[in-house]
């Protein structure tokens, strides 16, 4: 861990003493090999964290080990290739762990001055560490704009087949939700392009719908209800793959949103017919799903009843047996049960 060149003079040589051996060992105690190990046993410098914050010298240990933290941070970014392209993602998730394991130990190491300065302030040092690394990302040029792309790339699916970059992508979407910056930066982002794609395919498969002819109605409806479904199900898996699980609600009500409410209730009421007349029971029951997500199920009742004296009036001009009409009449408290 690099030490920061611009600690505040504290004046005191003891203290001065004291902290240049903490510095040093901040360095020591998370190695680059596992064969590294500390000149300095931790409880020595236990007591030397002890001892400074006994001695009142606490304000000015926090201020420098903050400082330390900060200055390892701004290290590791200035050293991340904004460039990197695909290799961009695990780079910034391998800066954000060795920045993690060095913050931990540092914290462990400084122990006391966490229990009885730090937290009294409300950062403690793991949270100081946090903070010095999102001021890092944030200060670094062209970082944050080339992270925020990438992660929006694989969150859209684009990108090389595997699970390599969907992990990395992972790791700096839980990292940003760390820092309190994935709601603010990078959230809104994936929402949008998601809201967009949505209304797309929406506006599609609603076309194609309208478009149909009576022999194709119920294919097409079959093709909506798959997509809606299909979605759905696309949604919750980007979320168990890459996003953080608060995006997951926001996901399901786009597609309710843009896919579900605008199309539903026109698919269900243009395909009704020739759904019940090839018996196709699975797709009226996932129409009428999509329905009772919308509050829109009084559409299935009008379509029934319409269908019904339609029916019944081609059955009484054309002296036809009324059985089916009597099936119509019973529909619609038979739909809840086909979802």
């Amino acid at each position: 861990m690099a030490a920061s060149s611009s600690s505040k003079e504290c004046g005191d040589p003891w203290f001065e003493a004291e902290w240049a051996r903490l510095r040093s060992s901040f360095g020591e105690i998370v190695p680059a090999t596992s064969s590294s190990s500390s000149s300095v046993s931790r409880e020595e410098l236990y007591r030397s964290v002890e001892d400074l914050c006994v001695e009142g010298f606490a304000s000015d240990l926090y201020d420098r080990v903050a400082k330390t933290l900060y200055a390892s941070a701004e290290e590791k970014t200035k050293a991340l290739d904004v460039t990197a392209g695909e290799t961009l993602l695990a780079e910034v998730a391998w800066a954000w762990r060795r920045h993690r394991r060095e913050t931990e130990a540092v914290a462990a190491i400084c122990l006391y001055l966490d229990r009885s300065y730090a937290l009294k302030r409300a950062v403690g040092l793991r949270e100081a560490g946090d903070l010095a690394f999102r001021r890092a990302l944030l200060g670094e040029a062209g970082l944050e704009a080339a992270l925020v792309a990438k992660a929006r790339d694989v969150a859209r699916g684009k990108g090389p087949p595997g699970n390599t970059e969907e992990a990395a992508a992972k790791e700096c979407c839980d990292m940003l939700s760390q820092l309190d910056l994935y709601a603010e930066i990078l959230e809104p982002l994936i929402l949008r392009d998601a809201r967009d794609a949505y209304a797309a395919e929406g506006r599609r498969l609603s076309f194609q719908v309208s478009a149909a002819t009576t022999t194709d109605l119920a294919s097409e409806a079959a093709a909506y209800s798959s997509l809606v479904s299909s979605t759905l199900a696309e949604a919750d898996a980007r979320v168990d793959g890459v996003l953080p699980e608060r995006t997951r609600p926001f996901l399901r009500a786009a597609v309710e949103d843009h896919l579900v409410a605008p199309h539903a209730a026109r698919a269900f009421a243009r395909c009704f017919e020739a759904l019940v007349d090839a018996k196709r029971d699975d797709v009226l029951g996932d129409l009428y799903a999509f329905l009772r997500r919308v509050a829109a199920t009084d559409v299935a009742k009008k379509a029934v009843k319409d269908l019904a004296v339609a029916r019944a009036a081609a059955t009484l001009n054309e002296g036809k047996p009324g059985g089916a009409v009597g099936d119509l009449l019973h529909l619609y408290k038979r739909l809840p049960s086909l979802c």
